[in-house]
């Protein structure tokens, strides 16, 4: 007979008793086909021949079913018995003995608790087998695919799918956030502009924030308060959530809704961001919401310290491992124009930029969100308190902000050159621009290098017939006289 461990008969607890059960009766079914140290019993015959044959798992179960069906019929005693009566001699070891002790002691309600993950993976396996069985239905032909291009949720935006945002800590992603869940949930244009081709309910998941701040949030942008469109849930409402609880996939699947994360970050259990094995499961979660019938998901997530001195890139924008701007359908980084914002002193605007089109084609243009801006008496006014949303900036706008800066840059040093007054637009005035840029601006305004050499021995600009370096000369209404004809003269010329 195979040696068994033996264990020390002690009365225990039902907690021990259920610990001890899976230790012993399921290792026993789990790893009795490959371990002979495993060997339940055997059973031995009246014949001549002796017969050693070891329980199956199927019979082990039996057992264990058994004492569980019929407690008053499961004591060892009581089957080795009725063993004996049929002829047959059932030796069990000290390990299944135990087992069955515990089987009584726990009783059938705790048994049926621990026989039914079994049960359960059981199915499994045979449904697994079906579909594999079947495994053409889980693939599609070419003519199967469905035809058409990639729909949207907010027209030449954002994609049905997955979008990531990153931004700086107090950039406005929950601002841009809730400005974008009010467009689907309403089904009005995002920022009055970009068309919602369908009304779409919103889950915003924000477990850094309390009910109350994130309530004033959504009372300013006068987000409609119909539960079948929009739900959120805040630190007040108890422990983060993860994707992959059964209430978050269920509301998922009642709801087919867009989904924000804000922040994504707090829905991974990962210790290091770059680690790309240890982030994959916020991935797959996030893969699994999608299965699961959201129709979008919004993950904001946080860029790199570096990207506020740069222009906004894939991999500035999202801090961490590159899976995240892999897995997406499209991308987005933001950022405050911090030379115009002035740590508070001068208006907000935060420039959105798409990093990652993917199939979004064209790409869709930088644009501006005008969130404070200043008033006809130079105080700053709160454009989401007055609007309800942000205001965008227009191109033409936009434009005119950059003449305006050229201007006072070559005023100030008539001998500059065109690189360096790409790199003041982009350091001091908060411009994402390039050489080339600023030389067709320039150009497309009528400045040329031609005017008198200045006291560094370089030539200055002029635009126009207008010397920027005699101008730089003058004083007093001479010289503002001359600054209103050269405005005057840069707003009639067309970029």
């Amino acid at each position: 007979m195979a040696t068994v461990r033996v264990i020390k008969e002690l009365k225990v607890s039902p907690e021990r008793a259920v610990v001890a059960l899976r230790r012993w009766a399921y290792e026993a079914i789990n790893d009795y086909p490959e371990n002979q140290d495993l060997q339940s019993c055997f059973v031995q015959t009246h014949n001549t021949m002796d017969l050693r044959q070891p329980l199956s798992e199927t019979e082990v179960e039996k057992i264990l079913e058994d004492a569980r069906d019929n407690p008053e019929l499961s004591s060892v005693g009581k089957l080795t018995s009725d063993a004996k009566s049929l002829g047959i001699h059932l030796e069990v070891p000290q390990a299944l003995h135990q087992a069955m002790r515990i089987v009584e002691q726990a009783g059938p309600d705790t048994l049926e608790s621990l026989l039914k993950p079994k049960t359960a993976d059981r199915d499994k396996a045979v449904e697994q087998e079906a579909n594999a069985q079947n495994w053409r239905d889980h693939f599609r032909s070419v003519n199967q695919l469905e035809d058409g291009g990639i729909r949207f949720l907010i027209d030449g935006l954002f994609p049905e799918g997955t979008t990531f945002i990153g931004a700086l800590p107090g950039a406005g992603k929950t601002w841009l956030g809730l400005s974008i869940a009010k467009a689907l949930c309403t089904g009005k244009k995002f920022l009055g502009r970009f068309n919602v081709p369908q009304r779409i309910p919103v889950l915003y998941l924000i477990p850094e924030v309390s009910s109350r701040a994130f309530k004033k949030r959504i009372k300013q942008l006068d987000i409609p308060t119909d539960p079948n469109y929009f739900l959120c849930r805040t630190i007040s409402e108890g422990n983060t959530l993860m994707l992959d609880n059964p209430i978050v996939l269920e509301a998922v699947k009642a709801m087919k809704p867009v989904i924000m994360l804000d922040t994504a970050i707090r829905f991974s259990t990962s210790t290091d961001e770059n680690a790309a094995s240890q982030n994959r499961k916020l991935v797959d979660d996030i893969v699994a919401l999608r299965a699961a019938g959201a129709v979008g998901v919004f993950a904001f997530h946080h860029a790199t310290k570096s990207s506020s001195k740069e222009a906004m890139t894939q991999e500035n924008t999202l801090r961490g491992t590159g899976d995240y701007a892999a897995m997406c359908d499209a991308a987005y980084g933001i950022q405050v124009n911090q030379s115009l914002y002035d740590n508070g002193r001068g208006p907000l605007e935060i420039l959105v930029v798409c990093t990652k089109p993917r199939d979004i084609s064209p790409q869709p243009k930088p644009f501006t969100l005008i969130s404070t801006l200043v008033g006809d008496e130079g105080q700053l006014v709160d454009v989401l308190a007055r609007e309800k949303d942000f205001l965008i900036k227009d191109e033409g706008d936009t434009v005119g902000e950059i003449k305006a800066a050229i201007t006072k840059i070559v005023m100030k040093e008539p001998e500059i050159d065109v690189r360096e007054i790409a790199e003041i637009l982009t350091k001091d005035y908060g411009f994402k621009t390039s050489k080339s840029a600023v030389n067709r601006q320039m150009h497309n305004d009528d400045y040329k290098k031609e005017g008198p050499v200045g006291p560094n021995g370089k030539k200055t600009w002029m635009c126009g017939t207008i010397q920027l370096l005699n101008l730089l000369n003058k004083s007093g209404p001479e010289k503002q006289e001359a600054t209103e004809v050269l405005q005057k003269n840069q707003e009639e010329l067309s970029f």
